[in-house]
């Protein structure tokens, strides 16, 4: 069940469908928009970790398991080469987890808030901005996590950890479009909620995370390129884990996707969402 925040948000504030304007065309309504995102953040971590003995270490348990699954099946069965295996792989795992799960949920941001939809005007666009908002932290805590993990195999600090937030910020944006494009397609066509699960368990195994780049025949290479999450990936492990500098190739196309991401995800989601109340 989704966190609303009815309770929370009175409809003076939430005037205009899609933008954070008033009748005068400034933009003073934008804290009260901030403290909807910070109240349906807040109210999905206190549904998720409630009665929780373990609390926020419950989420980082799938991206664990994800790790020691892989590593005795890729590093101690099938060989792969690749040293300090399990930290190769969460440098890569922690990420996709990030990417997956935010556009996973989005696909019933909107249709699962119809009652709030229905009896609230408001920028609807903060419905999938909160779930990628909340997929973030997660991913925040699970990267202290690996950072404490990091440093006791051996790993030491070094300059290029300062870009990490650079690459975080790009990714965010990147995953914020596409969160809209899908989240605003689903109210439209319901079965992509089922089609964007197929389409994440392809584009995992076609994502250098169980396997390095430099590992696929060289024929292939252009088709690992134009995926979106190929470009992070890389980022992250050179940072996180060779601790050297990500190519410039790599950083534009991750920018590229970003903004391409965003764009189109944005201007869909405004096009599509004043027909959203009638349609959910």
């Amino acid at each position: 069940m989704k966190p609303t925040a009815t309770q929370t948000v009175s409809a003076d504030h939430l005037e205009v469908e899609g933008w954070s304007l008033d009748s005068s065309g400034s933009l003073r309504h934008i804290p009260a928009y901030g403290s909807l995102i910070r109240n349906l953040v807040g109210k999905q971590l206190q549904l998720k970790y409630r009665g929780s003995a373990l609390g926020f270490l419950w989420s980082l348990l799938n991206p664990l398991s994800m790790v020691v699954v892989y590593t005795v099946v890729f590093r101690y069965i099938m060989r792969v080469p690749v040293e300090n295996y399990a930290l190769f792989l969460v440098a890569g795992v922690i990420h996709w987890e990030f990417f997956s799960t935010a556009v996973s949920d989005s696909t019933g941001a909107i249709i699962e808030n119809r009652e709030l939809i229905r009896k609230i005007s408001f920028p609807t666009i903060i419905l999938p901005a909160s779930q990628v908002v909340f997929e973030l932290i997660q991913l925040g805590l699970a990267f202290l996590a690996f950072m404490v993990i990091y440093l006791v195999l051996g790993g030491s600090l070094w300059w290029g950890h300062l870009l990490y937030p650079v690459a975080l910020l790009i990714q965010f944006v990147f995953v914020l479009g596409i969160s809209a494009l899908i989240s605003a397609s689903t109210v439209f066509l319901r079965d992509l909620q089922h089609l964007v699960q197929i389409a994440l368990r392809l584009m995992f195994w076609l994502t250098p995370i169980v396997y390095p780049l430099t590992s696929v025949p060289a024929g292939t290479a252009p088709f690992f390129q134009i995926n979106p999450m190929t470009s992070y990936v890389v980022i992250y492990r050179a940072l996180l884990y060779d601790k050297a500098w990500p190519g410039m190739f790599w950083w534009v196309s991750a920018i590229g996707f970003a903004v391409v991401s965003f764009a189109i995800g944005v201007s869909l989601f405004t096009f599509l969402s004043p027909r959203f109340a009638e349609e959910v």
